[in-house]
C-alpha cells in the first residue's frame, strides 16, 4: 500500500495481547505514514500500554504514540509521569486518551463503577499540567464535554450514529474550543463484523435515548441485545443486532479503505480526526 500524507486525520488502535506484536505494528503505521498509533490500558487482559510504547518509540521516527486509560485504574500522577517519560524518549511525539472506564472493563480489575465526570475532569487537568503531550478525552456525554472544556486537547467521541456525528461535533467544537475525533469501526468480514456488533452491544448498555434514535435502536431491540448479553455474552448479543442497525454505527463492506478515504470521511462526518481499529488499518498493508 502507498504510504499516507502525515497529515491525513488518522490514529490506527491496537489491542495489546503482545507486545511484539504491537512493536512491529508501529513500525509499521510509521513506514506508511499513519499520524497516530494508540493502545487501550485493559488491565491484566493485555500488556502495559506505556511500557510498549516506549519500546515502539525506539523503533519509529515520526509516528505519535498514546495510551487510552482512566484514573481509577491507574493515578493519574502516574500517568501524567508515564506521559513526561514517553515524550521524552520519542521527542514528544507522545500523547494519552482519559476515560471514566468501561464498567465491564473495570469490573474485571475489581473496581465496581466507572470514574464520576469530576474525577476524569480533575485527571484531565493534572496531566494536563504536565506539559508533556496532548490530552484527549474519550465521552459522548454531554456534562463531560462541558466539565473538560478549555482542558482537553481534542474529544473523542464514539457510538454516536453517522446520521447524528456532524451535529454532535459541532456542538462539542463550539463549547470546548478543542478538535473533536471520533471512534470509526468497520466490518467487513465475520471477524470484523463480530468486532464491530460487540462494541455496538456496549454502546447499547447506556445509550443516549436520541443516538439510539438516530440509529434505529428500538426498545425491542435493545432488550433483545441486553437480555443476550447477560444469558451468552457480548458476541452472542452482537450477533442480534441487524447489519441495518449496525451500518449506522459502523462502516461497512462498501468502504473497502477507509485509511486512504480518512479525510474525506473526517470531512464527511465533520470531525478532525478518526481512530480506527486495526483490522480495518492494516487489511491491505
Amino acid at each position: 500500500m502507498k504510504a499516507l500524507d502525515p497529515t491525513a486525520p488518522l490514529a490506527v488502535n491496537v489491542m495489546p495481547h503482545d507486545a511484539r506484536h504491537v512493536v512491529a505494528r508501529a513500525v509499521e503505521a510509521d513506514r506508511r505514514g499513519i499520524p497516530r498509533f494508540v493502545l487501550p490500558d485493559a488491565g491484566r487482559s493485555t500488556r502495559d500500554p506505556w511500557v510498549t510504547l516506549g519500546a515502539a518509540g525506539a523503533m519509529t521516527d515520526a509516528i505519535r504514540l498514546g495510551a487510552i486509560t482512566n484514573p481509577l485504574t491507574r493515578r493519574p500522577e502516574v500517568t501524567a509521569g508515564a506521559l513526561q517519560t514517553l515524550a521524552e524518549l520519542t521527542g514528544g511525539r507522545a500523547f494519552v486518551i482519559l476515560a471514566v472506564g468501561g464498567a465491564v472493563q473495570l469490573a474485571g480489575m475489581g473496581v465496581p463503577r466507572p470514574a464520576d465526570i469530576e474525577t476524569l475532569a480533575e485527571a484531565a487537568a493534572l496531566v494536563r499540567a504536565a506539559d508533556a503531550g496532548e490530552v484527549w478525552v474519550a465521552t459522548k456525554g454531554p456534562r463531560t464535554i462541558r466539565a473538560v472544556s478549555g482542558t482537553a486537547d481534542v474529544i473523542l467521541l464514539s457510538g454516536i450514529p453517522f446520521p447524528l456525528i456532524a451535529e454532535v461535533a459541532a456542538r462539542t467544537r463550539e463549547i470546548t474550543g478543542a478538535r473533536v475525533a471520533f471512534t470509526l469501526h468497520h466490518f467487513f468480514d465475520a471477524a470484523s463484523r463480530a468486532a464491530s456488533g460487540e462494541r455496538l452491544v456496549y454502546e447499547m448498555t447506556n445509550m443516549r435515548p436520541e443516538y439510539a434514535a438516530a440509529g434505529g435502536v428500538d426498545e425491542a431491540l435493545r432488550a433483545d441485545v441486553l437480555a443476550t448479553l447477560r444469558t451468552a455474552g457480548p458476541l452472542a448479543a452482537g450477533a442480534r443486532i441487524p447489519d441495518d442497525v449496525l451500518g449506522r454505527f459502523a462502516l461497512g463492506p462498501d468502504h473497502p479503505d477507509p485509511v486512504g478515504s480518512s479525510a474525506e470521511l473526517a470531512a464527511a462526518f465533520g470531525v478532525d480526526e478518526l481512530v480506527l481499529p486495526e483490522a480495518s488499518s492494516f487489511r491491505s498493508a
